[in-house]
């Protein structure tokens, strides 16, 4: 297979076996975020497999608490909420096959020391587009979620062109962040902040 049937082939498997990992977590505390994890070569082979991370509405309310204007980049950082203990659920894919398609990319990229980013941004779209299928599912069947509650990709090697709020524009409807702007929850002009 070519690399980009491989990534076609890995966002269905992803889009399939991501809702079914959340449900074998069996989370009870509401969660409003699913970042899906994906790596660089900064990673070893290994650790490449896409993995999870479910904010908890604990910590975006805390956030609003404490944060005032600034809650909202502290709501959608991945970084902050991955540096907040206790405040996530974090969990591997554990499908096998999804771990072979990703070694198998990664074999696929150009023979030299280090790929350029560049060489990267595919799968970097891949995961955008497996969140962006997965905001359509009711996940109220998979965990205990709030109602607002999205799914983003996450830059786990900072590859990737946009940071967070780039990966929230990719995953996440118009109309979806249209609403966290009308509650106070991402801001306007600048989206890290309410000033």
């Amino acid at each position: 297979m070519t690399a980009r049937q491989i990534l076609n082939c890995l966002e269905e498997r992803l889009a399939t076996a991501v809702p079914l990992r959340v449900r074998a977590m069996e989370i009870i505390e509401p969660v409003y975020c699913l970042r899906i994890w994906y790596f660089g070569t900064d990673v070893l082979p290994e650790g490449r497999t896409p993995s999870l991370m479910l904010a908890k509405e604990a910590w975006w309310q805390q956030m609003l608490a404490e944060k005032g204007e600034k809650a909202p980049y502290y709501i959608w950082c991945a970084d902050e909420i991955v540096n907040a203990k206790g405040m996530a659920y974090s969990a591997e894919i554990t499908d096998s096959t999804v771990t072979e398609m990703v070694a198998e990319w990664y074999d696929e990229l150009p023979d030299r020391d280090l790929p350029d980013d560049n060489d990267l941004v595919p799968l970097q779209r891949m995961v955008q587009r497996v969140a962006a299928k997965l905001n359509q599912v009711d996940w109220s069947k998979y965990a205990a979620v709030t109602d607002d509650f999205v799914v983003v990709a996450a830059d786990g090697s900072h590859i990737g062109v946009g940071g967070d709020y780039g990966e929230m524009l990719a995953s996440v409807s118009p109309e979806r962040l249209d609403r966290f702007r009308s509650r106070q929850l991402l801001g306007t002009d600048t989206w890290w902040t309410l000033e």
